[in-house]
């Protein structure tokens, strides 16, 4: 695709009449104008459209909506408005959110040197009236250095800004499958994926996103009150399932699309990738068995294991590194001693 210069800004809606135009009028804000603003309808039956009309008809900003015909799911629709984006930045944004003035012009400007490919915003966690929620920053804290260490981490979409040609080497259709459940990767997964196969990620410390928790959230994996007692109760959690295979997903798509003519600037990049997700899979897999062992002291053994053949190794040497094995240290010290295992 020709891109044109500037950011396009996706929003997947559904029934979000109540904070939408709220949203609507803070990307209108922007010191950096997005040349577009793209936004994918997943059925609403509340007075979303309408609100959305009713802003289109008082701004300069282009304005484009699509009602899919059927419903696709948050993510899937967030990946398929973004493929419809014209920029060469391209921000998901959550339509119950709120963004200050300076955040498209902080995104561009970090992403104006060549390597970066992803830029996360800075952000606070604030309740249904755009006020700060209790732990926020440890919360953030907390994901900041997962999703430094760990490669199948996933932050936030609605923070991300990305570089459009991302797209165009690994585009929404045939995207590597989920971490989390079935289907493919969703769209944060794959926007994190994305950037570091090709580049890298940097994240502005500015919180320049209120990210609304309230009831009625699409998306609800977060708590309403992120709390240090439920952070650390995640940390205690075992590894979801479906990471190995993700991981073996990832490097199958990507010898498939390293082949495409239009990845020919970045083939060798993704082969690279490819090779490292196939070495990480025997350390994905020893981490789940540490995480899911029956008992404190088979979990432990098995963490020795993981000691010995390099898994806690820093980032640069192909291990996991420091805050991971400080993840896994204490889920190993507060996870039930006995762990009632499948029937």
């Amino acid at each position: 695709m020709d891109r044109v210069p500037g950011v396009s800004v996706a929003i997947a809606t559904l029934n979000g009449a109540r904070h939408v135009r709220e949203q609507l009028d803070s990307i209108a804000a922007q010191t950096e104008k997005p040349i577009e603003i793209l936004i994918g309808d997943d059925g609403s039956t509340d007075d979303t459209i309408a609100i959305i009309n009713d802003f289109a008809a008082t701004t300069d900003i282009p304005v484009h909506v699509t009602i899919n015909p059927e419903r696709l799911g948050y993510g899937e629709n967030f990946m398929q408005t973004a493929s419809r984006a014209h920029g060469t930045l391209i921000a998901f944004a959550d339509q119950d959110d709120f963004w200050y003035p300076g955040r498209l012009a902080a995104a561009a400007r970090a992403l104006a040197e060549p390597e970066p490919a992803l830029w996360v915003s800075g952000w606070r966690i604030v309740d249904e009236n755009l006020q700060p929620l209790p732990d926020r920053r440890f919360h953030t804290g907390f994901q900041e250095k997962s999703a430094a260490a760990y490669p199948l981490f996933v932050l936030h979409g609605a923070r991300m800004v990305f570089k459009g040609k991302l797209l165009d080497y690994m585009p929404a259709d045939g995207r590597p499958e989920t971490a989390f459940g079935k289907g493919p990767a969703h769209h944060d997964e794959w926007a994190h994926f994305a950037a570091h196969v090709v580049g890298r990620s940097v994240h502005g410390s500015e919180p320049l996103t209120l990210y609304r928790r309230h009831a009625t959230a699409v998306s609800a994996e977060a708590p309403s009150t992120p709390s240090r007692r439920w952070l650390l109760g995640r940390v205690g959690e075992p590894p979801n399932d479906g990471v190995t295979g993700a991981a073996r997903s990832r490097a199958s798509y990507l010898r498939v699309r390293a082949e495409a003519p239009e990845c020919a600037p970045v083939r060798e990049q993704m082969l690279a990738a490819a090779r490292y997700y196939d070495q990480i899979v025997p350390r994905l897999e020893r981490r789940s068995q540490t995480r899911n062992g029956p008992t404190r002291r088979t979990r432990a053994a098995r963490m020795l294991s993981g000691f010995a053949h390099g898994d806690y190794r820093p980032l640069r040497s192909g291990g996991f590194g420091l805050w991971i094995l400080l993840q896994d240290g204490f889920a190993l010290a507060v996870t039930p001693n006995e762990r009632p295992m499948p029937s």
